[in-house]
């Protein structure tokens, strides 16, 4: 008689860096239970996810299966794991046990060895690199001419705050090229896509079977390549934003609009929260009372030697 073993599935349900943070439930859940973690994500061609299986839920498992959609507190996580088949669809959780597998989980997410090497060899480069995180899609409010994030969610930044800094690093740091990570199409952004001093990868497109999440570029490469970067004018409330500064690689200032910045006075702040999970990075998107500051962040070579190791962080 063959014994079913359990599962937690990790289907396609949000963006790939919501489905990253939402590795540290499956693994809890797998801590308790013994599940494996099955994963049917689009990106596993350039990922390398340790102690995980590429795979499908059978139709009569998803008949069976146990929705777990809010993880609240470690109560939720013990009765989750009594179900033989979990499937997974929140990437948000104040359980306590998380804080404490977070670090670890992080540490099986890997950009597969070709690919590692391929994104180093794009980044390798003897100048300053400032990294430009232009999330579109699901976030509106690209044309807005005030910036208006606070309490909100999926709000866009506007193209002339990132111009502005963009600009500003221009003048302060002479020879700086900025490396544009997005969904969509650079030539769709004539004012990013015209400058010289603007590059993106190049050669592979992404397989997202999601709406709002096409782009010219594979988004597991993207966001690796990203993480090199150590200042980011980086997405408020964007996991994928999160993922690059604070997750992957050396960590990174994150630099957020100003609440009320305007074009004519393009403030800004500076995130560090690196090894933080995704709470952190929304509740500190989110603080009204932040002042901006006036000292940008100098910005390096891109950091590219923890991804030709092998490793996901430097």
């Amino acid at each position: 008689m063959t014994v079913l073993r359990p599962a937690v599935f990790v289907g396609d349900f949000a963006g790939l860096a919501n489905r990253l943070e939402s590795l540290t439930i499956a693994f809890a859940v797998r801590a308790r239970g013994g599940h494996e973690v099955l994963l049917d994500w689009p990106e596993l061609d350039r990922l390398d996810i340790a102690e995980t299986r590429a795979g499908t839920l059978a139709g009569w498992r998803r008949l069976l299966r146990h929705k777990l959609s809010d993880v609240d507190a470690d109560a939720v996580l013990d009765r989750a794991a009594r179900h033989s088949t979990v499937d997974l669809k929140v990437f948000y959780g104040d359980a306590p046990a998380l804080d404490g597998l977070y670090r670890q989980t992080v540490a099986r997410v890997r950009l597969a060895r070709a690919a590692a090497h391929e994104v180093a060899a794009a980044l390798d480069m003897n100048a300053p690199v400032v990294g430009v995180h232009v999330r579109r899609g699901d976030f509106a409010g690209a044309d807005a001419v005030r910036y208006a994030g606070a309490g909100r969610r999926h709000v866009a930044v506007p193209m002339w705050w990132y111009l502005a800094l963009m600009d500003r690093y221009a003048r302060e740091y002479p020879g700086v090229r900025f490396f544009v990570s997005m969904n969509g199409r650079l030539a769709d952004v004539p004012a990013l896509a015209a400058r010289g001093d603007v590059f993106t990868l190049e050669g592979r497109g992404s397989p997202a079977r999601r709406p709002g999440h096409e782009a010219d570029v594979h988004p597991a490469d993207d966001l690796f390549a990203l993480a090199c970067c150590s200042v980011i004018l980086a997405t408020p409330m964007s996991s994928f934003s999160h993922w690059a500064a604070n997750v992957l690689g050396p960590p990174s200032a994150a630099i957020i609009p100003a609440e009320g910045a305007t074009a004519a006075a393009p403030g800004f702040r500076c995130l560090r929260l690196a090894g933080q999970r995704l709470r952190a990075w929304n509740r500190a998107s989110k603080a009204e009372e932040a002042a901006s500051e006036a000292v940008l962040p100098a910005p390096s070579r891109p950091a590219v030697d923890w991804l030709r190791n092998g490793s996901n962080s430097a």
